[in-house]
């Protein structure tokens, strides 16, 4: 059970925006074969408690133009009914039929997402198998740009994203050189 703590300030600039990894690890909810459970004080994965995924099923990455990724929790909700509507947001530059081919046959999956920094550090894990993510998705394709804005969504109300500390999931053998860094 949660005890209340004092939360000071952390250092001199704790607002300072932190850079994240280009590569968003993406999993469908129905590859999940173990869904880490969260410590006592609901955000943290529970020591030991790994993300892994059914025999023959792998994540993938998906690179995210570094500036643009946002990782957002929100409160809503009526009295006695609120909670967390979690979303992660990125750009992705290029119309390559790969990325194309994964929205086609996305549209409407449950999905659950991580983002982190180097090394795979301050890890978030977006989304639960019950409160699965489903994106919406803005194409450009003009003179200024060629890209889509991807936002990963809540479809309901649950906990806040969790801060992940189990181990990264196998990632497919097709993901080229986002692998290399992920």
């Amino acid at each position: 059970m949660y005890t209340p703590v004092s939360v000071p300030k952390t250092g001199v600039n704790p607002g300072r925006p932190k850079g994240k990894d280009p590569n968003i690890i993406i999993v469908r909810t129905d590859d999940i074969l173990n869904f880490p459970t969260r410590d006592a004080n609901g955000v943290q994965s529970a020591d030991g408690q790994n993300l892994t995924l059914k025999p023959g099923a792998n994540a993938i990455a998906i690179y995210a133009t570094p500036s643009t990724i946002k990782r957002m929790d929100t409160v809503e909700g009526p009295p006695d009914g609120k909670g967390w509507i979690q979303s992660l947001g990125f750009e992705h530059p290029g119309d390559e039929v790969g990325f194309e081919e994964w929205k086609e046959n996305n549209v409407n999956i449950n999905l659950v997402a991580m983002s982190f920094r180097r090394g795979f550090t301050d890890v978030k894990l977006h989304g639960t198998i019950e409160e699965p993510l489903q994106f919406e998705v803005e194409e450009q394709d003009d003179n200024e740009a060629l890209k889509s804005t991807i936002t990963l969504k809540s479809v309901m109300r649950g906990p806040k994203s969790m801060v992940y500390v189990g181990e990264k999931p196998a990632l497919d053998s097709d993901s080229g050189s986002a692998s290399a860094g992920v």
